[in-house]
């Protein structure tokens, strides 16, 4: 928030910070209260279906996959924005100057968004090569035996 009108070359970077960041808390939330739901409840394969319980259950986590998908839709929508909006002012200038006032970024902000996406795919990219590479690991050591 201090920093919302410090990029005045692209106003938008500060805003996907903070909304990005405010979403990105409601996943992480949502991640943590379903993992509290899963360790309260018993599994699925434990519940009887044929109580009314069961049912309400179903359309509740139902509902519940739904929201989760959207807003993991929703990221990374807003994430592709991200990357528009901060590679599109790609080294901006970061101090004011007076013959051009509104072609700066402060650095923190820009800096701070440009690291985050360049994570991200790095995350993605170690994602990637870890579904690639582990099954490919096991099958080689079952073949072995």
């Amino acid at each position: 928030m201090k920093h919302l009108d410090d990029c005045p070359v692209q106003p938008k970077i500060p805003v996907y910070l903070l909304v990005g960041g405010c979403f990105g808390l409601l996943k992480l939330l949502s991640v943590l209260w379903q993992q509290v739901k899963f360790r309260r409840y018993k599994t699925i394969d434990e519940r009887d279906y044929d109580s009314e319980d069961a049912t309400e259950g179903v359309i509740v986590s139902k509902s519940s996959q739904f929201s989760e998908m959207l807003l993991c839709l929703f990221l990374f929508v807003w994430f592709l924005c991200g990357n528009f909006w901060v590679l599109g002012v790609w080294r901006p200038n970061f101090d004011q100057v007076l013959t051009d006032p509104n072609n700066w970024c402060d650095k923190t902000v820009y800096l701070f968004a440009f690291i985050q996406i360049v994570v991200t795919y790095v995350l993605l990219v170690a994602v990637a090569i870890a579904t690639l590479v582990v099954p490919l690991c096991r099958r080689s050591e079952s073949q072995k035996t």
